[in-house]
């Protein structure tokens, strides 16, 4: 027996036809046919031979019945006729189906918006910060999370341009103090969807091969052995991959640097970040685009485009490459994982350098005076020794990837002694140095000086991608422990 009421496909329950196995793209796809299809009678008159052949849709076999619908019954007569006795759906008090903002397109296999509608209600810090209009950055991305959860739980991990911006526009039609003051007011909320789809999809995929590698475990001893496969590295799809700039003409980023340059003037108490980084995020195609594509000094770089001459700069423009907007915070996470093993390792070396036995001297002392700050030694301490460790020592002036200085040397000949980005420190104490600084291209690149260890080292780490620098050759066992052990970027061989 088949089913070919239209009305009766639109009264049973989604969860009724994925019980049967069907998925949820597919009971979709059946919804939306039936929904378009002209409205019939209870009674709809089918020749025997169209009943016979099943060109009239899915059998009555693969719907169970349900403790809260009432499956409708039907009875084919010898004329044809297919009869419905009921068609009527019992509701649970109390209990209302809610629309999906979502719908089925075939062309290209994936759920679409349909009539988007934004939550109503948000966590608790968000609600607050939304009534008094303070939404800072942290707030901003829990904000961004429940959006996007909201949308994940109606099975959608990936939205497009167009989708991404009518999520956005949802945002600022309800919410006009959030939009952005240039352009169409929804760039910066489009590119902050992208990255948190993209965030949430790369620890999905974390997830699946540790539960890929857990099962693997517990099979059974027999494996086939299948040769290693080297895939091209992602370092290739982030640090070279040119933007394709469309509809940005030269004028309008003329305008877009000119006012950049108006706010990085003003004084740094009543400087707009948001629109600043704004700004950076509109020119952000074309400057990539141009570091990629032609030769340009870094200097000249940092004359139009300033921002990138501080460390949130440095940060925001890394996460922006990555397309990830928690990038850097991931890698200072997974460096505090390892920082006591680093500190043991040199701890228990045989024959250690004067420079590691300076470093864990101070440590130990700097713990015995301040045990509070134990955890932050260690983090200074182990930045140190990895920098040692993987770097090779070098005699030419102006070639270690980090120098540090005594009170007496030379801080300006070092620093234009510099070709590369690295880090020059001066201090007797190296847990407390008195200054550091990033240097490069013989100039001084930012002060880090107030900084923890771990952001100098990263924000240095991130400088390469940002300006495309090749990794000195002399140093790059340090780099590609960062790359694929910190970062988690894998390498060819």
């Amino acid at each position: 027996m088949q089913l070919t009421e239209c009305v009766l496909l639109n009264e049973i329950e989604m969860s009724v036809l994925m019980i049967c196995g069907i998925k949820a793209g597919d009971a979709l796809k059946i919804k939306a046919i039936c929904k378009d299809m002209p409205c019939q009678s209870a009674k709809t008159k089918l020749s025997k031979e169209s009943v016979k052949e099943g060109t009239t849709g899915i059998t009555a076999d693969m719907v169970q019945n349900t403790e809260d619908d009432e499956v409708p019954r039907e009875v084919i007569s010898e004329d044809g006729l297919i009869e419905c006795a009921s068609l009527r759906t019992e509701e649970t008090p109390g209990k209302t189906t809610m629309p999906s903002p979502f719908t089925y397109c075939e062309k290209q296999n994936r759920m679409f918006f349909k009539d988007y509608k934004l939550l109503e209600k948000f966590s608790p810090g968000v609600t607050y910060a939304l009534e008094h209009n303070c939404l800072n950055e942290k707030r901003r991305s829990e904000f961004i999370r429940d959006i996007c959860t909201d949308i994940s739980s109606n099975g959608v991990n990936f939205l497009n341009k167009e989708e991404r911006n009518v999520v956005s526009l949802a945002i600022v039609t309800r919410y006009p103090h959030l939009k952005d003051s240039i352009g169409s007011g929804l760039g910066s909320w489009s590119e902050s969807i992208k990255n948190r789809f993209k965030h949430v999809r790369k620890y999905a995929n974390k997830k699946r091969k540790l539960a890929e590698s857990e099962n693997g475990d517990q099979a059974s001893s027999v494996v086939m052995v299948t040769p290693p496969q080297i895939g091209r590295p992602k370092k290739a799809d982030f640090w070279n991959a040119v933007p394709i700039c469309v509809g940005v003409t030269e004028s309008i980023q003329k305008e877009h640097i000119a006012e950049l340059h108006k706010e990085w003037n003003k004084v740094l108490s009543i400087q707009d970040s948001e629109k600043i980084k704004e700004l950076m995020i509109s020119t952000y195609d074309i400057r990539r685009r141009n570091i990629l594509t032609t030769t340009i000094l870094v200097h000249d770089i940092i004359y139009t485009y300033p921002p990138l001459a501080t460390v949130k700069g440095i940060r925001q423009e890394y996460c922006r490459i990555m397309q990830d907007d928690t990038a850097m915070k991931d890698i200072k996470t997974t460096f505090s994982t390892y920082q006591g093993a680093i500190v043991k390792y040199c701890e228990e070396l045989q024959r250690k350098s004067p420079f590691i036995k300076d470093a864990i001297r101070c440590l130990q002392e700097g713990i015995k005076e301040d045990m509070e700050n134990a955890k932050t030694l260690e983090n200074t301490c182990a930045v140190m020794l990895l920098l040692r460790l993987l770097s090779k020592k070098m005699s030419k002036e102006g070639s270690d990837l980090m120098e540090i200085l005594c009170e007496d040397d030379d801080l300006e000949a070092e620093i234009k002694a510099t070709a590369y980005p690295r880090i020059i420190g001066v201090g007797e104490n190296l847990l407390k140095l008195d200054k550091a600084v990033i240097c490069i291209e013989g100039k001084e690149l930012v002060d880090v000086t107030s900084r923890p260890m771990d952001t100098v080292l990263f924000s240095l780490y991130a400088t390469y991608y940002i300006f495309s620098i090749a990794y000195p050759v002399d140093h790059k066992d340090l780099f590609l422990f960062i790359d694929s052990i910190i970062v988690g970027i894998q390498q060819n061989a």
